[in-house]
């Protein structure tokens, strides 16, 4: 059996001093600096890199977009002549001329949104919509813009009642491709102002109507719309501004050649 002094000696030759420790834990902290700052360097990273524009494809020249062929009875916004045929005298039209030179010429059905289109008209006849842009491209569904802040939060300073099933008003015209209608807070069914959106194909009715005032169609430059539909986005928002260069009015629904000439 082990003597008394023995078990001491060996218990305290297995012993750390306490300068030991303290070099152990300072070596350990330091450690556990260095993992930490490897984590969190490697966590910025990785956030810069997925909220970073995508680069683009587009030129460098903000009216520069690849023109999309216009499809088989589709009218080409991109002619030099464009095909618009007669007015419906109970319909109004409208044009949005595009930076890079294309037009599209909307068809609007005060029968159906009467509230609606007369909202449109009247901005379009102010001048409202002119140098702003197309904010938001959503691939195979819909462009979207009338938005003065041009980030999808702004509007005119007027709201106007929704003209749809949910919102207990009748409107049957279906959300198929080219149908413009507007944009609203989902929350608030009477929040539409001046944000208008174009869809882009026709499986998109399911979820729009009912529950958006559609109130015209595009009749002239689908192609158009397509070429916009195109750019390069990054959160759907183009990286390259698509401008509205110019809206006019061309028709207004019950005006008379005289009246229009005036």
């Amino acid at each position: 059996m082990a003597s008394k002094n023995q078990k001491k000696n060996v218990k305290k030759n297995n012993s750390f001093s306490p300068a030991v420790i303290v070099a152990i834990v300072i070596a350990a902290l330091a450690v556990a600096a260095i993992v930490i700052a490897a984590v969190s360097l490697s966590k910025a990273n990785d956030e810069t890199s997925s909220s970073a524009p995508v680069v683009s494809d587009v030129s460098a020249s903000e009216t520069s977009r690849e023109i999309i062929p216009a499809k088989e009875d589709e009218p080409s916004g991109y002619a030099e002549e464009l095909a618009i045929g007669e007015f419906n005298d109970s319909h109004s039209y409208v044009q949005f001329e595009m930076d890079d030179g294309g037009k599209i010429v909307m068809e609007l059905y005060p029968e159906i949104a009467p509230i609606t289109v007369t909202n449109f008209m009247d901005l379009v006849d102010s001048g409202f919509y002119d140098g702003l842009t197309i904010h938001r491209v959503s691939k195979g569904f819909v462009i979207q813009g009338g938005d003065p802040k041009g980030n999808g939060t702004g509007g005119s300073g007027k709201n106007i009642t929704g003209e749809f099933e949910i919102n207990g008003i009748e409107n049957n015209l279906s959300h198929l491709r080219g149908v413009v209608s507007m944009a609203r807070n989902s929350k608030d069914y009477n929040s539409a102002s001046s944000q208008f959106f174009i869809v882009l194909a026709n499986d998109k009715t399911s979820s729009l109507d009912g529950m958006y005032a559609g109130f015209g169609k595009v009749i002239v430059g689908m192609d158009v719309v397509d070429s916009i539909a195109a750019v390069a986005t990054y959160q759907e928002m183009p990286l390259t501004p698509v401008v509205i260069k110019k809206a006019t009015v061309l028709h207004f629904a019950g005006e008379t050649a005289a009246q229009a000439g005036d």
